[in-house]
C-alpha cells in the first residue's frame, strides 16, 4: 500500500501521478497512524505538506492541512488547529471540493467550541450541515451531529444531546471504524445520564473492543474513563481505581494531556463524594494546571468551581477566594486570546468587510472586558451601572440602562434603573406574578425585546401599561435581553431612549452578546462577594475574622498621626468556660451569636470589630480619646448586661463581658504592643472581679 508498505521518495513520486488516489490514501493512513502514534504522523505529515507546496499540489495541501488540524486537537492546540482547517477549508472550496468543505466544517466546530466560542463553533456546525443536507452525504451529517451531541453533554445539555442523538437513527450509511467508537462511547454516556446502566456498561464494552481490535489508543482511553463512571454508579470501586490507575499510566504522553485532565476532573469529583477531600484536591489541582495551559473554558471553569466548592466545605475561605479570582482572570485572558484568533482569520482573509467586522468585534470585546472588570470590582451598585451605561454609550444610544437580578426563592425581580441625562439611579422591586411588566414577560418567556414606538408596541408583550415601573416616562425605544447562565434566568439587562426608532436588531443582537457575558460576570461579582465575605468574616458572629481585623487595625495605625486619635479595646465574655461547661457548646455558641449581633449594630465609618479569637473580641475606635473610648466601652458593657440568651423554654442567661482598653501614642513601636498593653488592662478587670472597664496607665 502506498504511504505504508513503498518509501516515502516513492510515496511522495504517486503524488505526481494519480493525486486524488494517493492523497486519499494518505488521509486514510495518517488518520489510523495518528490515532497510536501521532508523533509519527506528525512527521510524516509536515514532510509531504512541504512537497505538496513545492509542487503546488493544492488538493494535497489541503488534505495534509486538515490532517494537521485534527492533530491539533489532540494536543490541545485549537488556536493552531483552526489556523490550519481555515486555511485548508479555502482551499477546498478553490477545489469545489464538497468533502473537503466538510471535513473543516466538522473540525472548526469543534476546535471554536473547545475554545468557547460557541457562536463561531454553531455558525460551522450550520455550514457543515447544510452543505451535507444539499449534498446528501449521509457520512458527514452523521459525523457532524455525532460531534454536536457531544458538545451538548460537554455543555450538561443532556435533553439536546438526546434529540440530537435520535434524529441520527433515520440516517443509514456505511461509517468508519472511528466513527463507531465514538458513537458507542456517546450512547454510553446518555444512558449514563439516564441512570441505565445495563445498556451504559454494553455500549461502552462495545467502544472498548472496538478501540482495542483497532488499536486506537486515544480513543480507548477515552473509552476507559467513561467505564470508570459508569463503575462508579454501581459502587464497583475496585474496579474504579483499577481503570483509573490504568488511565493515568496511559495518559503520560503529552499527546493525550487532554484526556488525562478529563480524566482527573471526573476522578477528583468521584473523591469529593466520598469525603477524600486530601486526594481529591490533589487531582484537581492537577488537573487545573493542565485546563490552565490548554485555555480550555468548560473543563477550567468545572475544576475551578470544584476548587472553590471543596475549599469551601473545608471553611478555606481564603483560598476559595483565590481560586475565583483566578477564574475572572482566565476568563479575562480568554478574551484577549478570542481577539487575537480573530487577527489571525482577518489577516488569512484580507478582506474589508471582515477588517470592518473585526473592528466592531474588538469594540465588543473590550467593551465585555471592561464590564467584567466593573463587576468584579469593589463598587457599589449606583457606581457600577453608570460605569456600564458609560462603556455601552461607546456602541449605542444610552439614555436609560436597567439591569436586574432574579431571587428564584422570593419570585422577585430587583432592578436598578440609570438615566444618564440626568445622572441619577433608581432603583425597586417587582413580583414575577406581575402580567404588566415587560421585565416579566422578558425573564419569563426567555426572549429578547425591541421596540422602537413603545406607546404602539407594549400590547404585543402585555395587557396594559399602568405598572411598567422599568420603562421611564417619555421613553420610545427599548431593548431588553434575558441575562441566561447555564439555561437559568439570572435577570435581565435594558437599554431604553427617548427617541424613536433608537434601535436596530444590530443593536439587539449586540445586546444580547453582551448579556451572555454580563450573566456570567453578574454571577461571578455574586460569587465573589459571597467568598470574599466567607473569607473575612467569622462564620458564627458575623463580625471580622481575627485576620482580617487585624489588617484594618495595621491600616489605621499607619495613619496615625498629631491630628489623629485611635483607641483598642478588648473584651471578654464573663465565665464563658462554665458556660460551655455547664450548658454545652451549643448554648456557648448561641451566647457568641447575640454577642455578634449586638457588636455589629455598632460598627461604623470609625469603629470596626472582630473576633479575635474563643470569646475574645477586638475592637478599634479611630478618632476615639481615652475618654471618649471608655464612655463607650461602658456603654457597650450594659448593653452586653442586658442581653439574653435561652437556654430552654422557661430559662435564660444573662452575661456580662469585662474589657481592656488602650489609646496609641506611636511610641509602642508596632499594633501589636498596643493590643498587648489592651489585653493586659483586660487582665485587670477579670482579677478586680469582671464586668469592668479598665484602661492600660
Amino acid at each position: 500500500m502506498i504511504w505504508k508498505d513503498l518509501s516515502l521518495e516513492s510515496s511522495l513520486q504517486s503524488l505526481l501521478i494519480d493525486e486524488e488516489n494517493s492523497i486519499n490514501k494518505l488521509y486514510a493512513y495518517a488518520g489510523e497512524l495518528a490515532c497510536h502514534d501521532p508523533k509519527k504522523a506528525q512527521k510524516l505529515l509536515e514532510r509531504v505538506l512541504g512537497y505538496a507546496k513545492d509542487h503546488h499540489l493544492l488538493r494535497s495541501e489541503a488534505t495534509i492541512l486538515t490532517i494537521l488540524g485534527y492533530l491539533c486537537i489532540d494536543n490541545g492546540n485549537y488556536i493552531k488547529g483552526i489556523e490550519y482547517h481555515a486555511r485548508a477549508s479555502s482551499l477546498f472550496e478553490e477545489l469545489k471540493d464538497t468533502e473537503g468543505v466538510l471535513k473543516t466544517c466538522n473540525g472548526l466546530m469543534y476546535m471554536y467550541f473547545c475554545l468557547g466560542m460557541y457562536d463561531s463553533s454553531m455558525d460551522w456546525a450550520t455550514k457543515g450541515l447544510n452543505l451535507a443536507e444539499e449534498t446528501n452525504n449521509k457520512k458527514y451529517l452523521q459525523i457532524l451531529l455525532t460531534n454536536i451531541a457531544q458538545n451538548y453533554l460537554m455543555l450538561k445539555q443532556y435533553d439536546e444531546a438526546k434529540q440530537v442523538i435520535s434524529s441520527l437513527k433515520g440516517i443509514e450509511c456505511e461509517q468508519s471504524s472511528v466513527y463507531d467508537v465514538v458513537f458507542q462511547q456517546i450512547m454510553a454516556e446518555i444512558y449514563l445520564i439516564e441512570n441505565n446502566l445495563k445498556m451504559a456498561g454494553y455500549a461502552i464494552n462495545q467502544a472498548i473492543r472496538l478501540a482495542r481490535h483497532h488499536n486506537y489508543e486515544r480513543l480507548l482511553i477515552e473509552c476507559y474513563v467513561t467505564h470508570g463512571k459508569i463503575k462508579y454508579a454501581l459502587g464497583q470501586m475496585n474496579q474504579v481505581n483499577a481503570l483509573y490507575e490504568e488511565i493515568f499510566k496511559l495518559t503520560q504522553k503529552e499527546e493525550y494531556i487532554e484526556v488525562q485532565m478529563n480524566a482527573l476532573i471526573d476522578f477528583g469529583k468521584m473523591e469529593v463524594e466520598l469525603g477524600r477531600n486530601l486526594e481529591a484536591e490533589t487531582s484537581l489541582l492537577q488537573a487545573y494546571q493542565i485546563a490552565e495551559k490548554l485555555m480550555m473554558p468548560i473543563p477550567f471553569v468545572q475544576v475551578s468551581d470544584c476548587l472553590i466548592d471543596l475549599y469551601k466545605k473545608q471553611n478555606k475561605f481564603e483560598t476559595a477566594l483565590h481560586f475565583l479570582e483566578l477564574k475572572i482572570e482566565f476568563e479575562k485572558q480568554l478574551e484577549t486570546r478570542k481577539s487575537e484568533l480573530w487577527a489571525a482569520k482577518l489577516k488569512h482573509e484580507k478582506s474589508v468587510s471582515e477588517a470592518k467586522l473585526y473592528k466592531e468585534l474588538c469594540e465588543e470585546i473590550f467593551l465585555i472586558s471592561n464590564i467584567g472588570r466593573v463587576l468584579t470590582s469593589n463598587l457599589t451598585y449606583n457606581e457600577l451601572l453608570k460605569k456600564m451605561a458609560d462603556e455601552l454609550s461607546n456602541l449605542m444610544e444610552v439614555t436609560i440602562l436597567g439591569l436586574s437580578e432574579y431571587e428564584e426563592e422570593s419570585g422577585q425581580l430587583n432592578y436598578l434603573l440609570f438615566n444618564s441625562s440626568g445622572d441619577s439611579v433608581d432603583h425597586g422591586v417587582i413580583s414575577c406574578d406581575s402580567q404588566t411588566s415587560l421585565g416579566v414577560y422578558c425573564i419569563k418567556n426567555e426572549c429578547t425585546i425591541l421596540m422602537h414606538d413603545v406607546l404602539n408596541e407594549y400590547t404585543n408583550y402585555i395587557p396594559k401599561k399602568d405598572r411598567f415601573k422599568i420603562i421611564r416616562e417619555g421613553v420610545q425605544s427599548v431593548m431588553m435581553c434575558p441575562l441566561l447562565l447555564n439555561n437559568k434566568v439570572k435577570g435581565f439587562i435594558t437599554v431604553q431612549s427617548y427617541q424613536k426608532s433608537a434601535y436596530t436588531n444590530n443593536d439587539l443582537n449586540k445586546l444580547n452578546l453582551l448579556a451572555s457575558y454580563v450573566a456570567v460576570a453578574f454571577e461571578n461579582a455574586k460569587l465573589y462577594r459571597q467568598t470574599h465575605y466567607l473569607a473575612t468574616h467569622d462564620s458564627l458572629t458575623g463580625l471580622l475574622t481575627r485576620i482580617e481585623v487585624f489588617k484594618k487595625g495595621q491600616e489605621l495605625y499607619k495613619q496615625l498621626d498629631a491630628s489623629n486619635t485611635l483607641c483598642v479595646l478588648m473584651l471578654d465574655v464573663d465565665y464563658f468556660k462554665k458556660i460551655n461547661d455547664q450548658y454545652g457548646h451549643q448554648v456557648g455558641d448561641q451566647v457568641l451569636v447575640e454577642m455578634g449581633n449586638l457588636l455589629k449594630n455598632k460598627v461604623s465609618q470609625n469603629i470596626t470589630i472582630g473576633r479575635y479569637g474563643g470569646e475574645e473580641f477586638l475592637i478599634f475606635l479611630n478618632g476615639y480619646s481615652e475618654p471618649e473610648c471608655v464612655l463607650f466601652a461602658n456603654q457597650l458593657r450594659e448593653d452586653i448586661a442586658q442581653l439574653k440568651v435561652m437556654i430552654n423554654d422557661e430559662k435564660t442567661l444573662n452575661i456580662t463581658a469585662s474589657f481592656g482598653g488602650y489609646q496609641f501614642n506611636k511610641k509602642e513601636i508596632t499594633l501589636d504592643k498596643g493590643i498587648y498593653y489592651a489585653d493586659s488592662a483586660l487582665y485587670q478587670s477579670k482579677h478586680n472581679g469582671r464586668n469592668l472597664v479598665t484602661f492600660y496607665a
